[in-house]
């Protein structure tokens, strides 16, 4: 199975391990050789199969140079998974080590925002802290090209920025990497399903449903400030 060329991969091909992720929408699961993870939407009726193979080709239409930037800064579906025609979830790539921790009890975990916004807990005592200077770095990090202004200016809209879907890390340099992204949609064109939101991250004057840049301008704000002020 290549997942280089975009195209669909039949579900009864796939040799699926542990699931290692549940959302709402869908739920992850490992495959067996460990390097891509399969997310099976609960919904199917629901996925708009048009618009994930849009996702699918934007990454396909990019440069090496801009597809790799793209593969470092997200979980991107690499190809639709299909059963009969019928797009059932989509392929992508684990995240990068650097944005994992190791728990007290050997478990890795994924470093969410939320480690960086809310006051540590016993469960999480482990994350290291960033200092002052870090966090305006990792805040410059997600706000600037390095990330959402990258997104931003390829004509993609985010939709849903929040503590559970954007990742961190400050080794060996200052990163972010973004989780969910059959939530983004290009600009002008349809989502894969409806419109996700989390509490305490919308635009109270813009609904929810309605997931635009500039809705991604005024969460960018917010979870610039997050960071900064170490308050949720």
């Amino acid at each position: 199975m290549s997942t280089e060329d975009g195209a669909d991969v039949a579900r009864a091909s796939l040799v699926m391990r542990d699931r290692v992720g549940i959302g709402g929408q869908g739920d992850v699961h490992a495959l067996a050789d460990g390097s891509l993870l399969f997310k099976e939407y609960k919904y199917p009726s629901k996925v708009n199969g048009g618009a994930l193979a849009d996702l699918v080709a934007f990454r396909q239409s990019l440069g090496q140079s801009d597809r790799s930037r793209l593969d470092s800064l997200a979980a991107w579906p690499l190809c639709r998974v299909v059963d009969g025609g019928r797009p059932l979830g989509f392929l992508m790539r684990r995240a990068p080590s650097d944005v994992s921790r190791r728990s007290a009890v050997g478990t890795t975990k994924l470093l969410e925002l939320q480690y960086l916004i809310r006051p540590p807990k016993v469960a999480w005592q482990e994350v290291a802290q960033p200092s002052p200077e870090l966090r305006r770095a990792l805040a410059l990090a997600l706000a600037c090209m390095e990330a959402i202004g990258w997104f931003h200016s390829a004509g993609l809209v985010i939709g849903d920025i929040s503590q559970a879907n954007v990742l961190w890390s400050l080794s060996p340099d200052t990163a972010v990497h973004f989780l969910d992204c059959d939530g983004f949609r290009r600009v002008g064109r349809a989502a894969v399903q409806a419109q996700a939101a989390t509490p305490d991250w919308n635009d109270p004057l813009v609904p929810s449903t309605d997931a635009t840049v500039d809705s991604d301008a005024y969460k960018t704000a917010l979870v610039a400030g997050r960071i900064l002020a170490k308050d949720p």
